[in-house]
């Protein structure tokens, strides 16, 4: 099934000659950079609209729309500026996940009813990263909606820094909305106990998913699994390997941040899911 509306790729190797500026505009995020002889400026100002979807680009920009000098950049926006002997024309734009796990909350939570098995669509934010040269070497990095941070563990002590998120949570893969400034993944829940659960807030370890490009330049990550065999409070959380079965030919853009050591990962289920309290 095709998706409803395809986006602008806004990754990929670029150019610039000196004094030219290149313009990106992804979801809520506008970034800016602008070569010079010996430093690259980044411009990076973000909008307070998590839904916006967006997806401009262009390189170079008009010379009128190009960076104004340094005393003239918008207070609220973030300015850095990478020094070199020389800058090179070439550069890359690449995509990535989030550098730590995304406590995801679905705008509606609802019940996975027992033995029963069921797909959840989630998106979580990407991150912008610039490459110069040849090997490519990191010049900086960024998310393109920063997420605010939260705690995720039974204890202060116990436990992990994650971002949190807020997703619509789709069962269909149709209803799916574009969105070029987050990665969809697909979460494979099964519920072999007894109890009906209720679903409010899952943790997706971005770092350990590989990155895929669609067809039709949508952003997927691998696939993961949560199952739940019995009445207590573990479940067993599979990375799956390999493209998401969902999206044929989908083409790998990047690995993941991290190599997860074991194929199961265990956690308390009481951090996933809540149970449904008896009356």
């Amino acid at each position: 099934m095709e998706d409803a509306r395809e986006p602008t790729t806004w990754w990929g190797s670029f150019t610039l000659a000196e004094e030219q500026t290149g313009c990106w505009h992804i979801g809520p995020s506008r970034v800016q950079l602008c070569r010079l002889r010996h430093e690259w400026r980044l411009v990076h100002t973000q909008t307070d609209d998590p839904m916006d979807d967006a997806s401009r680009v262009v390189v170079p920009v008009p010379q009128e729309e190009a960076l104004p000098p340094l005393a003239d950049i918008d207070p609220d926006a973030t300015l850095n500026r990478f020094s070199f002997r020389q800058t090179d024309a070439a550069f890359a734009i690449r995509p990535a996940l989030a550098d730590r796990a995304v406590v995801v909350r679905p705008e509606t939570p609802f019940y996975v009813m027992d033995a029963e098995e069921v797909t959840l669509y989630v998106s979580t934010p990407l991150w912008m990263c610039i490459e110069m040269g040849d090997p490519a070497r990191l010049l900086h990095e960024f998310p393109l909606y920063r997420p605010s941070d939260t705690w995720f563990g039974i204890s202060t002590t116990d436990g992990e820094m994650c971002y949190a998120s807020r997703t619509l949570g789709r069962l269909l893969r149709a209803e799916l909305p574009p969105r070029p400034h987050r990665a969809i993944t697909p979460m494979r829940i099964r519920n072999h106990a007894r109890e009906a659960l209720l679903f409010e807030r899952v943790r997706i370890p971005v770092q350990y998913l590989s990155l895929y490009q669609t067809p039709n330049d949508f952003l997927w990550t691998g696939a993961v699994t949560l199952r739940r065999e019995k009445d207590d409070d573990l479940a067993a959380l599979h990375v799956e390997a390999g493209a998401p079965p969902d999206v044929p030919n989908a083409r790998l853009l990047r690995e993941p941040r991290e190599t997860v050591k074991t194929s199961l990962l265990v956690r308390p289920f009481s951090l996933l899911y809540h149970k449904i309290k008896e009356v």
